[in-house]
């Protein structure tokens, strides 16, 4: 929008991570959180690489608001601001690194990604699906 290019043209000297998500339907206030790690690992890297930050970080979603004739879509954009937290990055890097280094975790009926590989196990010992 053009409040927040102003802004950030103000603001010289400063980097922020700035990434678009594209929804079915507009952001609800608490969106952002869903992204909170990608923008403090985006700001991690910024600083990292020499860059001065304000850690603050934008999310610009693009979300239709209207289907007109010949499947034109029309689309509204929503902006959020991101307070950022680098160091919170390290500790999420230094963690996947710590599992990354330990022991394989036993299964859990609770972990995503195990239910996802039992379902792949099984379609993999399928005969039907895998002659």
């Amino acid at each position: 929008t053009v409040a927040t290019e102003a802004k950030l043209a103000r603001e010289a000297g400063f980097h922020y991570a700035l990434d678009y998500k594209t929804r079915g339907y507009a952001p609800k206030a608490d969106t952002h959180g869903y992204y909170q790690d990608q923008m403090n690992l985006y700001t991690l890297l910024l600083e990292g690489n020499g860059h001065k930050t304000k850690r603050l970080a934008y999310l610009l979603y693009y979300h239709p608001v209207e289907v007109k004739e010949h499947g034109l879509i029309q689309f509204d954009i929503s902006v959020q601001e991101v307070a950022t937290d680098p160091e919170a990055a390290e500790r999420l890097i230094k963690a996947a690194v710590s599992v990354l280094n330990g022991p394989v975790p036993d299964s859990s009926s609770s972990c995503g990604f195990c239910s996802w590989q039992g379902v792949i196990r099984e379609w993999e010992g399928d005969k039907r699906l895998n002659p």
